[in-house]
């Protein structure tokens, strides 16, 4: 497999197990291949779940599943509050995310899915991807509050400021309850995404600014969502053809 970086850790062979919901082993597996230098892991077809919450990822790393039909990440334990992310990346600028999906299990509610988020020390996983990837739950009572976080107001005061040139391609988003899609303080995006309320309460995609840390330069094409909520925005261009209400008149913001 070309993956144009170096060679594939499969988690396979470092001691991760799929289709096992009683192994508790999978997050401590996952964090000692977040230990080396610049991982590539990948993840044959099976739902690998996670007992406890895996540390956050501060370095560059490639995540690559099989396909986001085949392989999974399943959050099966119960959050530590409504914001807490399953997947959270705090540093590692270029890091992938591709051919994977993100779930929670049927008695797992609230939280964060996947999060993008600039640090107030300036770290952050700027020039990422995100590509073929399905956030959803396993099915029942299970959701997340917001299913995919780009975050960079914590990053302000300083240059750059926020999250910098986020890419995400052909992802899916279901299950939530707050947000779909929260587009927080990021500068240059490039976005193609589909948002359900299927299996949460809400498809809203959420674009907004923090203050000196406005949301700029986004293209964003979105194929169903029909509730969204700009604020503090600008020189950005949606496409958004389920959007039911008038578009909003911000300047520098075109609806297409």
């Amino acid at each position: 497999m070309d993956t144009g970086v170096g060679p594939v850790l499969n988690v396979l062979d470092h001691g991760m197990r799929p289709d096992e919901r009683s192994f508790d082993g999978n997050a401590s597996a996952f964090e000692s291949l977040l230990d080396r230098d610049n991982p590539v892991i990948y993840f044959p077809p099976g739902n690998y779940y996670f007992k406890r919450k895996p540390e956050d990822i501060s370095r560059r790393v490639v995540l690559l599943g099989d396909s986001m039909c085949a392989a999974a990440l399943v959050r099966d334990y119960r959050p530590a509050s409504e914001f807490e992310a399953f997947i959270k990346l705090v540093d590692g600028p270029g890091s992938r995310i591709e051919n994977l999906s993100i779930l929670t299990s049927e008695t797992s509610q609230q939280g964060v899915g996947l999060l993008l988020e600039a640090q107030a020390d300036g770290r952050s996983p700027d020039y990422s991807s995100i590509r073929n990837v399905k956030i959803s739950h396993t099915g029942g009572a299970g959701n997340w509050s917001i299913a995919l976080w780009l975050h960079g107001a914590p990053r302000r005061g300083r240059q750059p400021c926020g999250l910098r040139a986020q890419h995400v391609d052909n992802v899916f988003l279901f299950a939530s309850t707050s947000a779909s899609l929260d587009i927080n303080s990021v500068h240059d995006a490039w976005i193609v995404a589909s948002c359900y309320p299927a299996g949460g309460s809400t498809d809203l995609v959420r674009v907004n600014g923090w203050r000196e840390t406005p949301c700029n330069n986004i293209a964003c094409n979105l194929k169903t969502a029909a509730n969204l909520q700009l604020v503090n925005i600008s020189q950005s261009i949606f496409m958004a053809p389920a959007y039911q209400a008038p578009p909003p008149e911000i300047p520098g913001v075109k609806f297409l």
